[in-house]
């Protein structure tokens, strides 16, 4: 197995897409994104379809940041839990920033379909706690969620076991959480913006920024100077080297993905004996298992296990590692 290949599977997967072509001349936009990620792409397709006009930079080729790395599994959880905001902020704004995210997979669903062959598919998702010491804070932050009528279910640790062959005190099931390709999904944003006027280019490297009264002139390595009004920054953990403040370190970001999983190896229960159809709450055919500390997220479609999850794999993907305080953590796609 390469366990270090540094090819991101996206990128992998989807082969060559549209190339876009590098910056040649001085432009003018009303707004300038910089960043041609999926974080990018979604904001520029917004800003387009409400009248703005928009222009896309980045430095690398469309979609080889972070984007190319993602789980490509949404959740609504942030890194900080409900419970933890309400204690810092207030118990509505809490709320009313899971509320957004949880709107946002709906969202991000209805771009998809509109772009098409994004691979966006419905999900659940298992949150658990690794051990004894997090169940109770997990379970407090579970009874936070029902109370404002998000869509969870509390396990216990039998019901765990039974229904997802997992050892762990207890879990959150997640009725809202979506998948999709990442990658793919920025490229169809960008043909799209391309194909109605809207100047995308990649390999074009940002030297240096400059705001004034009137906008921003950002200043490219060959020369070029894009006018705007506004700018926005879509680059990630590039973003650090605009800032003068150090505000983050990136120490360390994996990603892997199996070779074809046979789906008969699939078993739950204690006993290992449960059918692969059984395996998934409710007769469900997409859930994907979301730990903790130093977490795992495992991506199935069991019922399409030799059919279209990653072009006709099941696999176990993952990404990221978060650590809170050791007290149980959600993951988000990055």
């Amino acid at each position: 197995m390469d366990l270090d290949s540094g090819y991101p599977f996206w990128a992998v997967k989807n082969g060559l897409m549209d190339p876009f072509p590098p910056l040649a001349g001085d432009l003018r936009c009303e707004v300038l994104v910089i960043g041609a990620g999926i974080t990018g792409a979604l904001i520029a397709d917004t800003l387009h379809e409400r009248g703005h006009e928009v222009c896309v930079l980045d430095a690398r080729d469309v979609g080889w940041g972070s984007t190319a790395a993602s789980t490509a599994l949404l959740q609504y959880e942030i890194d900080t839990h409900m419970i933890d905001l309400a204690k810092r902020y207030g118990e509505a704004d809490a709320v009313l920033a899971y509320r957004a995210c949880l709107e946002a997979i709906d969202w991000i669903g209805q771009r998809a379909r509109s772009v098409r062959d994004v691979d966006f598919a419905d999900m659940h998702s298992l949150y658990f706690a690794s051990g004894r010491k997090d169940a109770q804070a997990l379970r407090e932050e579970f009874d936070l969620r029902a109370r404002h009528g998000f869509p969870v279910e509390w396990l216990k640790a039998p019901a765990v076991c039974e229904r997802f062959g997992i050892d762990a005190p207890g879990a959150i099931l997640s009725r809202r959480a979506a998948r999709i390709d990442p990658y793919r999904m920025a490229h169809r944003l960008l043909q799209r913006l391309r194909k109605r006027g809207v100047p995308i280019h990649d390999h074009t490297v940002v030297s240096r920024i400059q705001a004034h009264a009137r906008g921003v002139d950002v200043e490219t390595t060959q020369g070029f100077i894009v006018r705007a009004k506004h700018l926005v920054m879509a680059t990630g953990y590039a973003t650090q080297r605009f800032i003068p403040e150090d505000v983050a370190k990136n120490r360390s970001s994996y990603a892997y993905v199996t070779e074809p999983i046979d789906p008969a190896l699939i078993v739950a229960g204690a006993d290992g004996t449960a059918a692969a159809d059984d395996f998934l709450p409710g007769g469900l055919s997409d859930c994907f298992v979301a730990t903790d500390v130093y977490s795992t997220v495992i991506g199935y479609d069991v019922r399409q296990s030799v059919g279209d999850t990653f072009r006709g794999r099941s696999t176990i993907a993952d990404v990221h590692t978060v650590n809170l305080d050791a007290t149980p953590s959600s993951l988000m796609s990055q």
